[in-house]
């Protein structure tokens, strides 16, 4: 007969009432105060998101322990201990019902079942029959594996619902935008092409395309099937080798998911701009709001009448190229706060690039597109040493003109031009492709391009001139192709090549075209500067204004993805640069102005991601759905491992702890309560798949050594495991570290 155990509240074991009346004073007092700041600082939307995930991680930390509770009740197993967290309790949140307390603790990093002789080193429970180790191996597996078993099941009931009841937003399979240079670019996919086959996933949505080419091994080719946009009968086919280099965290292809027509949602006010600030969209009259939609805009080839777009992504791309240098309407369709509908036709004046007025060193040609003029020039030669190949640097670029006149952008060496060279530039590589666009549009009939290229055996040293012609392709006009990672080059879209562009500084101009002080000569850069690191400002605490951002190094080759994220991506252009001048290093401020001789085409709308809503027709659909995306979410996790294991995958980028999960579940609940009970469904799974993971002190670990006991018929020895539950402490408490150091350096 099991003897009585002490409740709570037994003789002796209570502290004297006034104590316990003080204890209980302060509790409250302390919880107001917290409450009290809480709701200063975050505001009330934001304390209740903040609850609302609070509540539903610790929901998938209850189901998990519940499944251990439960199978060990069901084997009649004694539990001492059902815990929410770690650690000692929190005030007012522990009770004890019968012989078992449950508590939720101060340590929201898990929870735990403590059950009556459990643990290799525990004496406890020796001669008791409801003992965990005197169960026998079954049961104690199938107790060691219900939690994750309920996170399972847990997982596939949150995809069921969310399928049948509303739906799942996700990305088209779409190649949005295609990184210059990349594997993608290469194979001369365009931008706005329908992926149809990656591997072997059909009809991928985004978020399937990228794990096909996250986890391919070192070497592995790819098929890739895509449709080319606006021609729904042409579909390509090609093999493609996923790029995985030193900048890069994974393997990619080089694209890009692509963008909608509507702004940030309302509810991202505060933290989320609807246009960069310092935009063409940020003069716009009126101005534009989140949560708008672009439905129509000026139609260049509509005698400028506003014309809609509603749908159409590539249209409106288009009109932006098109309408370049020119004041635009975009109309808008507006909600307001009593849900009523209007239409608001907002004008936007003109973009340009940003500039600093100071000319960057040509780098070297890195990438050249399959069946591109500049391939061409490398067969038609015949010869390796007389065709573009990688390494090689442009030195000079020359084109006629409609007149018959000729114009030739040099390089800085002191070379003789051609008598019959009318007219004479500044090669600025990162304004060449700007400037022979527009040659192209002025240029009648045939286009070709003549190229200079200083060609030795060792393509770094320059020597004897090669002279190429190639013909320029107007197809790729409209491409949305960018420099978006670090070692992405610039791209001429006309020619199919793309060179580097050096941080070392060829030329500073004391003034811009419009005739104001250049930037780069009021801060004092000069000829022979090498960039070495850049600081960009971000949004300051107040609205409107900046702070200074983390210093980020740059390459001697970066200098292409470096303004591509200035002009898109920050809103601020005033930028700390830190230069190496004759051996020493300065920090130098710098801000970059409107040149108002180069037309940008991005007009500076922030837009939401492009989304389809999948959602299941009925019930049979919606449980079909959840079990294919659960499995699908137990695959990529192993796989995940898998590619951090063999260093496929950077764990410093791909890994994150319990601030990027409470950041992600934030996000999740700010768009919407379906968005969240789906992320929870995905964390729950993913518990699932770590817990089983055979590392001692984890559900896996104990696993596999009831796996042993069941072959050997005795289980492992004291030493042992007491031995592997030490190590496998370890190797948690190290990971805990590791995440939290990650997500530390990620968010602060």
């Amino acid at each position: 007969m099991d003897q009585p155990r002490p409740q709570n509240g037994a003789a002796g074991s209570q502290p004297p009432a006034d104590f316990r009346l003080l204890r209980l004073g302060t509790t409250v007092a302390l919880g107001a105060i917290a409450l009290y700041w809480l709701f200063t600082y975050f505001g009330i939307d934001r304390l209740v998101g903040l609850a609302i995930v609070g509540v539903g991680l610790g929901f998938v930390i209850f189901f998990h322990e519940l499944g251990h509770f439960l199978v060990a009740k069901w084997c009649d197993v004694h539990v001492e201990v059902f815990s929410i967290g770690f650690g000692p309790a929190i005030p007012g949140c522990s009770f004890r019902r019968g012989e078992t307390l449950y508590k939720i603790a101060w340590v929201p990093l898990g929870g735990y079942v403590k059950m009556v002789g459990e643990g290799a080193e525990s004496e406890e429970g020796d001669d008791d029959p409801r003992s965990f180790k005197n169960k026998s191996v079954w049961q104690r597996m199938a107790i060691i594996s219900a939690g994750v078993t309920m996170n399972i099941i847990l997982g596939i009931v949150c995809f069921i619902l969310v399928y049948m009841l509303h739906g799942v937003d996700r990305q088209p399979g779409v190649a949005g935008t295609v990184d210059a240079g990349s594997p993608a670019w290469r194979k001369g996919v365009p931008s706005g092409a329908v992926i149809l086959q990656i591997g072997n996933v059909q009809r991928p949505y985004f978020d399937d395309l990228m794990p096909a080419v996250m986890f391919s091994s070192k070497g592995q080719k790819l098929t890739l099937v895509y449709q080319l946009p606006d021609q729904p009968g042409k579909i390509e086919q090609t093999t493609i080798e996923p790029r995985r280099e030193d900048k890069d965290s994974r393997p990619v292809i080089g694209i890009a998911p692509p963008s909608g027509l509507k702004l940030m949602p309302k509810r991202m006010r505060g933290s989320i701009p609807p246009v960069l600030q310092t935009s063409a969209a940020a003069q716009a009259s009126p101005p534009f709001e989140l949560g708008d939609k672009v439905i129509a805009t000026t139609d260049p080839g509509n005698g400028g009448q506003v014309t809609s777009i509603e749908h159409d992504r590539l249209q409106f791309e288009r009109r932006l190229v098109l309408l370049e240098g020119k004041a635009m309407i975009m109309r808008v369709r507006r909600h307001d706060a009593q849900g009523g509908e209007k239409l608001v036709d907002i004008e936007v004046p003109p973009a340009y690039q940003y500039a600093f007025g100071m000319r960057m060193r040509m780098g070297q040609i890195t990438a050249v597109r399959d069946q591109s003029p500049a391939a061409a020039a490398g067969v038609i030669a015949r010869d390796v040493s007389q065709g573009i190949t990688e390494g090689d640097i442009i030195d000079q670029v020359e084109v006629t003109e409609t007149d018959g006149s000729k114009t030739r952008y040099v390089s800085s060496r002191n070379k003789p031009v051609p008598p019959d060279v009318k007219t004479v530039k500044d090669l600025d590589p990162l304004r060449l492709p700007y400037e022979l666009q527009q040659w192209a549009l002025r240029k009648e009939g045939p286009k070709k391009v003549t190229l200079v290229v200083p060609r030795t055996e060792k393509h770094a040293e320059r020597g004897q001139d090669v002279t190429l012609e190639l013909t320029w392709d107007d197809r790729w006009r409209f491409d949305q192709e960018v420099p978006f990672s670090a070692q992405a080059p610039t791209p001429i879209p006309g020619l199919g090549l793309a060179y580097q562009i050096q941080t070392t500084i060829e030329a500073v101009n004391e003034q811009m075209p419009d005739g104001q002080t250049s930037p780069a000569w009021s801060a004092g850069l000069k000829h022979g500067d090498v960039v070495k690191a850049i600081r960009f400002e971000e949004p300051g605490k107040v609205p409107g204004q900046s702070q200074p951002g983390k210093w980020q190094p740059l390459d001697s080759d970066q200098w292409a993805e470096t303004m591509y994220h200035l002009q898109s991506v920050v809103s601020f252009k005033k930028v700390n640069l830190r230069i190496e001048r004759d051996g020493q290093l300065q920090e130098l401020e710098v801000t970059a102005v409107p040149d108002t001789t180069w037309a940008n085409s991005d007009r500076g709308v922030v837009f939401q991601a492009e989304l389809i809503l999948q959602k299941a027709d009925n019930i049979g659909q919606a449980v079909v759905l959840g079990l294919e995306r659960t499995y699908s979410f137990v695959v990529q996790m192993y796989q995940s491992l898998r590619a951090i294991a063999t260093s496929r995958v950077s764990p410093a980028k791909s890994v994150g702890g319990p601030i990027m999960i409470f950041a992600a579940a934030y996000g999740a609940v700010m768009d919407g309560i379906w968005t969240f009970v789906f992320f929870l469904g995905v964390i729950s799974v993913n518990l699932a798949v770590i817990n089983f993971l055979p590392i001692p002190i984890l559900d896996g670990g104990h696993m596999v050594f009831l796996i042993y006991e069941k072959i050997r018929g005795i289980p492992a020895s004291e030493s042992i495991r007491s031995g592997a539950t030490i190590v496998g402490l370890a190797v948690i408490l190290l990971l805990v570290v590791f995440t939290f150091w990650i997500d530390i350096a990620r968010f602060f």
